[in-house]
Order: structure tokens, then C-alpha cells, then sequence
């Protein structure tokens, strides 16, 4: 059958914001909206939205009152910061005020502690700011008093902070996962409108913290029991708790494995996942250098990239070893300080270029690397040793500890599995039971059968000289 040569006019359903009804491509290319819409209005309904007459725009008057906040949120970060907000900073604050949680995962550098302290500034309401360290803490409290005006900040620092927090006198809360941990009972005395997670993967090392955050955005102990006896199946069909506050995770890698972590898919509908950095405008380098020259060619890196930097060593250096080698640098001239000692005053000191660099180990646990944050000073990075991933091999029943050595070593385990595919099947399996611990597989018997397979398999690998010789090689 042939098709007659004639103009196909193609009409969109519920296309139209303020009262969902329908238009064609040509109206919308013409009236940038539905043509009733905009003789009905007088003006284009964009303008309008810009101007927020949200009372003419029908279905559309949500929309309008959330980007009057973001506009608000927007003239507040300007006004505050003398700065232009990035184009992710407003997506991340349309998400916030829409009611969502939700997880912040960006590289360092993007903005997500700014984002923190000015949100935290801007909204009414109590605020728990959650930080990884004393270092952090301490910035993110100085920040915030100059950001947040009037509203009360209260940064726990030592026992003499406590009345204020016991009698609810702050506006802000800010503390470390540390302190969250240890005195619980006097924060959970709280209601909290946002709960602000500054690094989430230091703060769910210890996975009962996930309880904790939930506590404080008003879940109960048995709401919380409830959802992590629940299935990933009955939770999609099941119904959620009342959100009494909002929850933003915050991380720049973001590596969670607890299965508490589903709590957060479960109670506030937001996965966590990881992020990967696929352009950054920085320049990698490197330098092969003999032991015995290590610390004058770091001091000639040093001297000709000038202050601003971290210096961080591999993980093969011990903390006598680090004393050491700052002590080095000053004997060459270098104004250097450890990271133990790199202090708030120390900081102000980087800052203002009189101290040149803060020696650190290349370890996510290391303060330099999670804790810090000082965009405006820190120009470059000088890694001396490689940093490495240090994955044990003590093979266990525990499927996380598995799937790790697995990955690492597939190219090399290869022969000892009874084909590529069997090996791949293999792996698949230990990421789906994902992190679940070792008495639970003991006390599973087709569960342990099967790991017990995989467990076997390593461990002849591991018994042969001829494997060690491959993993060097």
C-alpha cells in the first residue's frame, strides 16, 4: 500500500504545564508552549515561571514555587560568597527543595561542601552538619559562621560545647561521625529538618551510623528494623514511612559495602553507587627517581611549583619515616609541616603561602586526603612512591573479601577454574551476595557449599609456587 504524499501532524499528550493538555510541534516551535496557554496568559508562560506569578500557572504553580526557591537559594549563594553558583549546585538544590534526599557523588572539587554550608545557611529549621574529622570540623564551623548570618552554629569541639547542645541553643549543628558515634543520646534529643553527610564513606565504617542518621531524620527503631528484614522485592512493592526530614549523602568516591547501606534505598528512595571522573583539567606526571636522590629531587619539585601543595607517601613508608622526611625538607629549605601537625593555624598559615606544603600518606584515611578542604590554597599533588591498593589475601568464607581477590588476580586464577566462563559465573555470584558477613554464610549450608567451592579454588592457587611466579611476572 502506498502512502499518499501528505503533511503527518503528530500531537503530544499532556504537553502543556499549566493545564496538561495537548499541542502539536508547530505550536510549541511557534509559542514556545500550547497556543490556548499563551493567548489565555498574555505572556509566554517561561516569562511568567521567571517571574514567579505562580498563581496564573494552573498544574505548573508547584514548578514555579520551586524555582522561586531555587532563585532565592541562588541570590543567597551569590550574596554570601561574592560567587556564581555552578549549574550542578542548582540541580543539587532543585532536588532539595522538591523533598528528596539524596546522594551527592562528585569529585573533589566540585563543590559539595559548599553546597553543605550554604544550604545549611539558607533553609530554616535545625541542621546537623556531620563531618569525618576535627580538621573539617573546624572549617565547615568557620564557614558557616560567615555564610549562615544570624542563625546559631554550634560546632561540638570539647565537653564545655555540650549545654548549648543539650539545651537545643543552636540552629546549626555541627559534629564529627566520631562524635555522633560516641553520644548519640545527645544528639537523637533533636529534630532535624537536614541531615548533611560531609563524606559519607568514613561515616558508615561503623554501619550501625546509618541507624543513626535515619534516628535523627525521624525514623523509629522498628521502622528501621522493619526495612532492613525486607527483600529487594518486597521493598518495591511495599509501602514507605513518613520522611520527617531529608538526608543529602555527600563523597567523592563513595565505596559503601554495609548492607545497612540499603536502609537509605529503603527509607529515603535514593541508592547510593560510585562516580567516575572522566575529565578534570589537571596534569599528571611522573618522575622514575633512585632512593638516594628522593628527597632533593622532591625539594626541586617543590621549590619550582612553589606553595600550595600536599605531598603525600606511599603506604610502605612508616610515621618515623614521615618525621623524617619532613625534617629533610626543612634542612633543604622547604617550610614543611606533617599532617599531624596541620592544625587550624597551620591551615591559615598554608593559606597565606607561609607554609608550603603538608606531608600526608596516599591513604583514604589519611585527614590530607578525606579531610581538608582548602580549594582556594592546595595548587598540586606530589605522590612520592605509587599509591597502591592494599587487598589481603587470607582467603575466608567472607564473599566481599572473595570478590575483591577475584578481580584483582582474574587474569592469573584463570587456570585454576574450569573455564573463563565458570570464572566470570563465579564472580557474578560473590557481587550479588554483596556484603554480607561470614557467620551468615557458615550458618547457610548451600550458601557455604558454594563459596566453599570458590574458597577451594583460591586456595590451590595459592599453594602454587608457579602462581606466584605469574602474579610477579
Amino acid at each position: 500500500m502506498k502512502i499518499a504524499d501528505t503533511d503527518i501532524r503528530i500531537r503530544y499528550l499532556k504537553v502543556c504545564p499549566v493545564d496538561a493538555g495537548e499541542a502539536d510541534a508547530a505550536e510549541i516551535i511557534s509559542f514556545g508552549e500550547c497556543r490556548p496557554d499563551y493567548e489565555r496568559l498574555g505572556q509566554a508562560f517561561w516569562d511568567l515561571l521567571a517571574a514567579g506569578r505562580c498563581a496564573d500557572l494552573g498544574l505548573a504553580a508547584g514548578m514555579c514555587r520551586l524555582e522561586g526557591l531555587v532563585r532565592q537559594y541562588a541570590g543567597f549563594f551569590r550574596q554570601r560568597l561574592n560567587l556564581e553558583p555552578f549549574r550542578l549546585t542548582l540541580y543539587w538544590a532543585r532536588k532539595f527543595f522538591s523533598g528528596q534526599s539524596f546522594a551527592l557523588t562528585a569529585p573533589t572539587g566540585y563543590g559539595k561542601t559548599t553546597f553543605g554550608i550554604t544550604l545549611a545557611g539558607f533553609i530554616p529549621g535545625k541542621v546537623c552538619y556531620i563531618v569525618p574529622t576535627r580538621l573539617l570540623l573546624n572549617q565547615v564551623a568557620e564557614r558557616l559562621k560567615r555564610v549562615a548570618g544570624e542563625r546559631r552554629v554550634l560546632a561540638v569541639r570539647s565537653p564545655k560545647d555540650r549545654p548549648r547542645l543539650e539545651a537545643g541553643d543552636f540552629d546549626i549543628l555541627v559534629i564529627t561521625g566520631q562524635f555522633l558515634h560516641a553520644r548519640f543520646d545527645l544528639v537523637t534529643a533533636h529534630r532535624f529538618d537536614l541531615i548533611f553527610i560531609d563524606d559519607t564513606d568514613s561515616l558508615v565504617r561503623r554501619p550501625r551510623n546509618v541507624d543513626k542518621v535515619l534516628r535523627l531524620a525521624g525514623f523509629t527503631p522498628d521502622e528501621i528494623a522493619a526495612a532492613l528484614s525486607r527483600t529487594p522485592d518486597s521493598s518495591r512493592s511495599g509501602s514507605r514511612a513518613a520522611v520527617k526530614g531529608q538526608v543529602i549523602a555527600a563523597s567523592a568516591t563513595l565505596d559503601l559495602r554495609s548492607r545497612r547501606v540499603g536502609l537509605f534505598r529503603e527509607l529515603l528512595k535514593f541508592e547510593v553507587g560510585s562516580t567516575a571522573t572522566l575529565l578534570r583539567n589537571i596534569v599528571d606526571a611522573f618522575l622514575p627517581v633512585d632512593q638516594s636522590d628522593l628527597l632533593e629531587v622532591c625539594a626541586g619539585l617543590i621549590r619550582r611549583l612553589g606553595p600550595g601543595g600536599f605531598v603525600f607517601l606511599s603506604e610502605r613508608w612508616r610515621r618515623e619515616d614521615l618525621a623524617a622526611f619532613v625534617a629533610g625538607l626543612r634542612d633543604r629549605g622547604i617550610n614543611a609541616v606533617s599532617y599531624q601537625r596541620f592544625s587550624a593555624k597551620a591551615q591559615a598559615a598554608f593559606s597565606r603561602g607561609e607554609i608550603e606544603v603538608a606531608v600526608g600518606f596516599s591513604s583514604v584515611r589519611n585527614p590530607l586526603v578525606r579531610g581538608i578542604d582548602l580549594p582556594e590554597a592546595v595548587r598540586y599533588t606530589l605522590f612520592v612512591g605509587v599509591p597502591a591498593l592494599r587487598i589481603p589475601l587470607a582467603v575466608s568464607y567472607v564473599p566481599a573479601q572473595l570478590f575483591m581477590v577475584l578481580v584483582s588476580l582474574r587474569d592469573v586464577l584463570q587456570p585454576y577454574w574450569p573455564s573463563s566462563s565458570a570464572l566470570i559465573q563465579d564472580l557474578r555470584f560473590l557481587r550479588d551476595l554483596g556484603p554480607i558477613p561470614e557467620d551468615r554464610v557458615l550458618g547457610d549450608p548451600g550458601l557455604k557449599a558454594r563459596v566453599e567451592v570458590i574458597k577451594g579454588r583460591l586456595e590451590a592457587a595459592f599453594a602454587d609456587p608457579d602462581f606466584w611466579v605469574r602474579v610477579e611476572n
